[in-house]
C-alpha cells in the first residue's frame, strides 16, 4: 500500500484553463448511459409514446411507437404547456384530425339506391385520408422528439450543466484540472 498526498482544489479555485480542462475531462460522463434522457423517456410514455430506439448524430432519427395517435395527442394536450412544439403539434392533429371525422360523419346514404358505391368510395377515401394524417404526425412527432432529445444532450454536455454538476456534487482536482 501507498500514501498519495495532493492538493485538492474546488472548481472555483482553479485557473481558467484548468477549468475548461476540467470541463472538457467530464463533458461526456453525464451522458454515458441512460438516464441523461430518462425523463423524456417517461413524459412521452405517460402520454402513450414509446420511445423505442433514437440517434442523434448519424442516424438522425427518432423511433416511436404510438397506439393511437388520437388518444395521445388528447394525452398530449392535457399534459404539456401551451409553448411546447409538441402541444402545438397535437392541437394540430387533432383538429385536422376531427375535420375528418366529421366528413366521414356527415356522408348520407340511402339503402337500395346507387349511391352507395360512390359512398363506400368517399367513405374508403376519407379512412385513407385518416391513415395518411397519421403517418404525417408520426414523422412530425418523431421529428419533434429527436429535437428534444438534442437538446437535452447539448445541455448536459454544456459547461454550465458540468459546472452546476461539480458544484452540487462539491467536486475536487488536482492542480492540472483531474477529477479526485
Amino acid at each position: 500500500m501507498r500514501i498519495i498526498k495532493t492538493k485538492a482544489y474546488q472548481f472555483e479555485e482553479l485557473d481558467e484553463q484548468t477549468k475548461q480542462k476540467a470541463i472538457d475531462n467530464c463533458r461526456y460522463r453525464n451522458v454515458d448511459d441512460d438516464f441523461w434522457y430518462e425523463f423524456i423517456e417517461e413524459d412521452l410514455y405517460s402520454v402513450g409514446i414509446e420511445l423505442r430506439s433514437f440517434d442523434i448524430n448519424r442516424g438522425n432519427y427518432a423511433h416511436l411507437f404510438i397506439d393511437n395517435m388520437f388518444i395521445s395527442c388528447d394525452k398530449i394536450i392535457k399534459f404539456y404547456g401551451l409553448n411546447c412544439e409538441i402541444y402545438k403539434i397535437a392541437q394540430r392533429y387533432i383538429e385536422e384530425s376531427d375535420f375528418i371525422k366529421d366528413k366521414i360523419d356527415n356522408l348520407e346514404c340511402i339503402e337500395n339506391d346507387d349511391s352507395d358505391e360512390e359512398h363506400l368510395d368517399k367513405l374508403f377515401h376519407l379512412d385513407k385520408d385518416l391513415e395518411d394524417l397519421d403517418e404525417e404526425y408520426y414523422k412530425e412527432f418523431s421529428e419533434e422528439v429527436l429535437s428534444m432529445l438534442r437538446k437535452e444532450f447539448e445541455y448536459v454536455t454544456s459547461d454550465e450543466h458540468i459546472i452546476e454538476c461539480f458544484d452540487i456534487n462539491q467536486c475536487e482536482f488536482t492542480e492540472n484540472g483531474k477529477l479526485i
